[in-house]
């Protein structure tokens, strides 16, 4: 399981992995940590997953496991919200919707629509 978990006092997001279930991984954080520690959210995923996740999100590293939350960090782990709502409604594993969300990164803005001549004729918005 993917976690990500917020410190309350520098709002570094912590993007760790655990074998067992995050409430109790919070727990185990919150002992050495003077400030509240809140979980964001949680993703099916392996130790694989984690490393791809540091990987790409090193330029927002803060330190070993915790990252600031810089836009991407936050996009990524919308992406896993995204994720557990796909495979509860569409089916499959989480961890496979999350990673085809990983790889399709960010998307390009469309490109701007130009009308052609005549293709507001008869329109009337801001006309006087």
């Amino acid at each position: 399981m993917i976690y990500f978990i917020q410190d309350s006092s520098t709002l570094h997001i912590k993007i760790g992995f655990t074998g067992g279930d995050v409430e109790g991984r919070l727990k185990q954080l919150q002992t050495g940590s003077a400030a509240v520690l809140v979980a964001l959210a949680h993703v099916g995923g392996g130790k694989d997953v984690e490393s791809l996740l540091h990987q790409r999100l090193a330029p927002s590293r803060e330190r070993g496991e915790w990252f600031r939350p810089t836009a991407e960090v936050l996009e990524i782990m919308l992406g896993a919200l995204g994720a557990r709502m796909l495979a509860s409604h569409r089916g499959g594993g989480e961890e496979g919707w999350f990673l085809h969300l990983l790889e399709l990164g960010p998307r390009p803005a469309p490109p701007p629509v130009v009308p052609e001549p005549g293709m507001l004729a008869g329109c009337a918005v801001g006309m006087t």
